[in-house]
């Protein structure tokens, strides 16, 4: 028995801090003030983030007017996409929070608080970027999105290859980068994992910088499909 270790005493746990995530989320490190730690340059904006959908309206009302067929408008599906994607995750949220649908289906037993909820608030940035992304690929590559078929099956295969095979492991590797490195974990995706409670739209409460990692990775399949001529809409849905 003289060669067992002793036991430490346990430090008793920090009561939670009151001060307000987005102040927190400051203090805690120099880091988290960069642009890419925070939730994206359109932070300051808030709920006027929304006006940057502004463009991609007026030129799909400009094309309407003009009597062109909305069908085959990149602008057209580009807003779509972003509507049909919010929508999936709003509707989601929402079943979530619905206590008679939740109440025998939980995972824990303690409800979401305030804290969380205000620290989710811009879950729907990545819809934001993705679609000004896809909008900069259209205008520097507009034959790329005209008059595309309905589905390409051959694309699909292409598609599916490419993200099982490398888009899924560059993932698996910067995901555990950012698990393992102090510095990333600490600086970017703590504010990820700081939401004990999940939710659907608990999945994309990120950082701008993994935001912008993961849009490149979801580009990467999409771009050899296009390189191939064999692009559709069904594949960019």
């Amino acid at each position: 028995s003289e060669f067992l270790p002793i036991p430490r005493a346990r430090k008793p746990r920090e009561q939670a801090s009151q001060v307000p995530w987005r102040e927190a989320v400051k203090q805690r490190r120099p880091l988290r003030r960069s642009l890419c730690a925070g939730r994206g340059p359109w932070e300051w904006a808030e709920t006027q983030k929304y006006f940057l959908y502004a463009p991609l309206s007026v030129q799909c009302l400009l094309k309407y007017y003009r009597g062109e067929h909305l069908l085959h408008d990149a602008y057209f599906h580009i807003l779509l996409l972003s509507f049909l994607r919010c929508f999936l995750y709003q509707s989601w949220h929402v079943l979530s929070r619905s206590c008679f649908i939740s109440k025998y289906l939980r995972v824990q037993d303690d409800l979401i608080n305030f804290e969380q909820v205000d620290r989710e608030f811009d879950w729907d940035n990545y819809v934001i970027l993705q679609a000004l992304v896809a909008t900069a690929a259209q205008a520097w590559a507009p034959s790329s999105f005209f008059e595309l078929p309905f589905m390409n099956w051959n694309g699909l295969l292409i598609l599916a290859v490419l993200h099982m095979g490398p888009c899924e492991f560059l993932y698996y590797c910067i995901h555990r980068a950012f698990h393992k490195v102090v510095y990333l974990y600490d600086g970017y995706h703590h504010l990820h994992h700081a939401s004990t409670r999940p939710e659907a739209i608990h999945s994309w409460n990120w950082t701008f910088l993994e935001h912008l990692i993961l849009t490149a990775l979801m580009l990467l399949p999409l771009t050899g499909v296009i390189f191939t001529g064999m692009m559709s809409l069904g594949i960019f849905y």
